[in-house]
């Protein structure tokens, strides 16, 4: 977190112009709309075999991208619902990653209204960093390095190996384009 949890920075928030929301089982996620590389048809996946936490994998642009199936309690699924309808690929740092849900939005920051997390929703690990409010109705706010972070505490996402290839997911190369892992 780069925030204290008891005091919040709005700014980290206002300064982003555009934000994805990411439904999923009544859970609203917002993270910045830049932190988004695609959105997918979940048609597009293949169902996991061997990974326990990995819903399924979708190739794309020559990149293998794992896709994580998460409840409203943020844990991970084996299983795609079928209410889930789209894969949202995120970009973080040298691994990408995707996440199903049933449906994505985008907003723009003055449709926004950012808060600090309230005392009773901090849980150590977590990757809900602050709640926005639109109207009337609450919004859970991450990134997607906060998810990769949780994924990869909850030995979730897939890790650099020694030889510095990713066990199970993407490594992307120099210049932005990734290759298999």
């Amino acid at each position: 977190m780069t925030e204290s949890a008891d005091r919040f920075d709005a700014s980290v928030w206002t300064d982003k112009p555009h934000f994805a929301v990411l439904s999923l089982d009544g859970l609203s996620l917002v993270l910045p709309q830049d932190n988004v590389h695609s959105v997918e048809p979940v048609l597009d996946v293949e169902p996991a075999t061997t990974q326990r936490s990995v819903a399924s994998w979708i190739d794309q642009n020559q990149e293998r991208w794992p896709i994580y199936c998460l409840s409203a309690d943020l844990e991970p699924m084996k299983d795609l619902p079928v209410e889930r309808r789209a894969c949202v690929i995120l970009d973080y740092d040298e691994v990408g990653y995707g996440l199903a849900v049933e449906q994505v939005t985008t907003l723009q920051q003055a449709q926004l209204r950012f808060f600090g997390l309230p005392v009773c929703m901090r849980t150590p690990g977590s990757p809900i960093r602050a709640v926005a409010c639109q109207g009337e109705t609450v919004l859970c706010v991450t990134t997607a390095a906060d998810l990769a972070d949780y994924l990869a505490r909850g030995d979730y996402l897939p890790t650099l190996a020694l030889d510095g290839q990713l066990s199970g997911g993407v490594r992307k190369a120099q210049g932005g384009t990734g290759g298999r892992g």
